[in-house]
């Protein structure tokens, strides 16, 4: 071996532990999201994800379509130790709604009118606890019930 390469090996075995060690761990194929910016775009459907360090905070954003409001309906169902919080935003990040469950592992599920374009989705577990199973989040749409008037 040259005298060369044996003193800068401590260079490259500084470069590989820093390589490996500064490289963000991606816990499911959405991240990087934690913020508006980096919102992963998804689909009208089913996806699932981790909240994975503890802090994790997931954005998704979704294309609304349609030529009036609609009623966006969202089910999110989570592993046992998270207390989730789901958050809906508009197109300029105008906040829409929230909602949280009573207790840790409930699923959170209802309906929000929204306006065709797009809506960020804000997911976390507001208890700060982490789990390497995934939560399910599932999105669907529908016109807006009318009462009827006489």
């Amino acid at each position: 071996m040259s005298q060369k390469l044996l003193k800068s090996w401590p260079l490259y075995l500084a470069a590989l532990i820093l390589a490996v060690y500064c490289e963000p761990i991606l816990t499911d194929a959405y991240e990087p999201n934690d913020t508006f910016e980096d919102a992963a775009l998804i689909s009208l459907g089913t996806i699932t994800a981790t909240i994975e360090p503890a802090e994790d905070e997931d954005y998704y954003r979704v294309s609304i379509a349609g030529e009036d409001s609609l009623m966006l309906i969202y089910r999110l169902t989570v592993p046992s130790v998270l207390m989730p919080e789901i958050t809906f935003y508009g197109s300029t990040q105008k906040f829409l709604g929230r909602n949280r469950p009573d207790a840790a592992g409930d699923t959170v599920q209802d309906s929000l009118r929204v306006a065709p374009g797009e809506v960020f989705v804000r997911i976390r577990s507001f208890n700060y606890e982490a789990s390497e199973a995934s939560y399910a989040l599932t999105l669907s749409t529908s016109l807006p019930v009318v009462a009827a008037t006489d």
